[in-house]
């Protein structure tokens, strides 16, 4: 009975100190984890929200620039009389788009004739070998063989996609943009630059995602480079 009496008691006494400190500190520690795991999770999925929002920002402009490329077109005019074989010069009404000098088709005429302008009367070389209605187009196809950049057709389409004449080699436009999670602000940086091979048709893109007002490359959220060939260029002869 005394025996039974001592066990009794030792199992009514409960946990020591000891082993109360011990389960609290493990909880402790489960908790931390827990936490902790719960603060990356969250960290992660704001990480995961901007670099999405990102990519679609770069997506959009890049689409836009696609579509310019898409529609570029080489400068052109039109005859304005019925013209006979032999014919040098004709007239455009619209040549004073041209360059000086430079390379050009007529109508359905797969001939490239070397051309000089003066005001909007161009002198041909040879003179036609195919004769030609009247509104036959007159196709500027100088830039097919460009020898300089500012010439090509990659100066060309970075003009068109930026509205205003760019004459340096590499060239970037800033965008401000907010985000429809945040409404933080951020910045899409689209830098251009003109391949270094002849005729200069290749038009490099950069484009760089940064956060705040001011463009910082330290904290960029997403990148993106690709190359972008117009359309128009696969109808150079």
């Amino acid at each position: 009975m005394v025996r039974l009496k001592k066990r009794l008691q030792l199992a009514e006494q409960g946990f020591s100190l000891f082993e109360v400190l011990i389960a609290i500190l493990v909880t402790t520690i489960f908790i931390s984890i827990a936490m902790q795991a719960m603060v990356f999770a969250a960290v992660f999925k704001v990480k995961a929200q901007e670099y999405a929002e990102a990519t679609t920002w770069i997506q959009e402009d890049l689409e836009n620039v696609k579509y310019q490329a898409d529609n570029l077109q080489f400068p052109q005019t039109t005859l304005a009389v019925t013209v006979a074989v032999g014919v040098s010069p004709i007239t455009g009404s619209a040549a004073t788009s041209f360059p000086s000098s430079g390379k050009l088709q007529v109508g359905l005429d797969t001939t490239s004739y070397a051309f000089t302008r003066v005001a909007n009367v161009l002198t041909l070389t040879p003179p036609l070998v195919l004769a030609q209605a009247s509104e036959a187009a007159i196709i500027d196809i100088t830039m097919c063989t460009a020898s300089t950049k500012p010439d090509g057709l990659a100066d060309s389409l970075r003009d068109k996609v930026t509205g205003s004449n760019q004459t340096s080699d590499s060239n970037y436009v800033d965008k401000a943009l907010n985000s429809k999670f945040t409404n933080k602000s951020y910045l899409l940086r689209r830098t251009t630059t003109i391949a270094n091979t002849s005729p200069y048709n290749v038009l490099q893109i950069k484009y760089e995602v940064s956060p705040g007002a001011t463009f910082d490359s330290s904290k960029l959220i997403a990148t993106f480079d690709t190359e972008v060939i117009p359309n128009v260029t696969f109808k150079c002869p």
